[in-house]
């Protein structure tokens, strides 16, 4: 029974974030109908904190929170009690908003976790992620030059490889465990240098979220893990986000238009909607008005479809003000998007 559920978790790490969320749950129910010998707690434990990672991705945050609890009741080992606090400590801050909880949360985790693991560099991470939502970028960024550096030495990045070679040393789970935390941290880095640079307008943090995300696009391009195309959309994304911020319009055009061509290709309706305002924003910007109200239209009817959730509200609602400031310049009446505005409270 250890092996069935051995082969089961590693079938789920490779499945897109909505498909694990089912098959953990079917791997669940169909465990649980029989009583679970001592010796797997840690497997049943590793499955709620699949699930709930899974589910927290999806936006379930109540039901991520509740697989965390779970994992943490289930066992005493400390490694899955250590991923469960790290964990919840994700949904604290990005389902909750409530940082200091979410620092609690991290500082238990910490007292299960050697240094230069792979857990203690996600915690790291995390606690990187935490300080980045609470303002203080550059802690922020000294977090995840911890995490990147250990995820380095676990790896042994260090050493020259093709691309051959990179493939054939990523095939244990925990080798590709540390790289796709490698690559999470390299993009945490870039959002965090991003948000500095538009606080302060300096090269250099500029500099280094351009480094960060071209960083992941070689990773992921190499490694090729199982969400490497959604990794992929986004650090296209964030680099035509820096363009456009740094005044580079037309590169920025470029970036949002092959980050549109990976959404489809991930066949995810809200990053097309998504991608579809940036790349209208662009074509506004350029004076290509014509160009850009298909574009328009296509992100307006996936908002008011329900396809783009009301908590990436606050996210898009600067660049929603933006394109409406520029449609209004450039003398056009949109009725439509106008009263997608509001919705933002634009």
């Amino acid at each position: 029974m250890s092996t069935t559920i051995e082969e089961l978790l590693e079938q789920g790490k490779r499945m897109p974030w909505a498909e694990q969320e089912k098959h953990f749950t079917v791997v669940l129910e169909d465990y649980n109908t029989v009583e679970a010998p001592k010796i797997e707690e840690s497997l049943i434990a590793e499955l709620y904190n699949r699930r709930g990672i899974a589910r927290r991705t999806l936006g379930n945050y109540d039901g991520s929170v509740n697989d965390y609890q779970l994992a943490l009741a289930i066992t005493t080992d400390p490694n899955q009690r250590a991923l469960a606090r790290i964990n919840l400590a994700d949904v604290h801050r990005m389902g909750f908003k409530d940082f200091s909880q979410a620092h609690a949360s991290l500082d238990e985790a910490l007292t299960f976790i050697d240094n230069g693991t792979l857990i203690h560099a996600q915690a790291v991470d995390q606690r990187g992620l935490i300080f980045q939502a609470e303002g203080n970028y550059e802690t922020a960024l000294a977090c995840y030059r911890r995490a990147i550096s250990i995820c380095e030495e676990l790896l042994n990045l260090d050493l020259p490889k093709e691309n051959d070679d990179l493939q054939r040393s990523l095939r244990s789970s925990s080798a590709l465990e540390a790289m796709d935390r490698l690559v999470q941290a390299y993009q945490h880095q870039g959002e965090a240098a991003f948000d500095l640079y538009r606080k302060n307008k300096e090269v250099s943090p500029l500099r280094l979220a351009i480094e960060s995300e071209e960083k992941v696009m070689e990773l992921s391009t190499k490694s090729q893990q199982p969400n490497s195309m959604n990794t992929l959309y986004k650090a296209r994304q964030r680099l035509g986000l820096i363009s456009f911020e740094s005044g580079e319009v037309q590169k920025a055009l470029d970036d949002q238009f092959s980050a549109l061509d990976y959404a489809g290709l991930i066949g995810s309706q809200k990053d097309i909607g998504i991608s579809s305002l940036y790349v209208a924003e662009c074509l506004f910007s350029l004076g290509r008005s014509q160009e850009a109200v298909p574009h328009l239209k296509r992100f307006q009817d996936s908002v008011v479809d329900g396809i783009i959730p009301r908590q990436d509200y606050f996210i898009l609602k600067p660049k929603v003000k933006n394109t409406m400031d520029l449609i209004q310049r450039a003398g056009l009446s949109l009725f439509g998007f106008a009263e997608v505005a509001k919705r933002f409270g634009n």
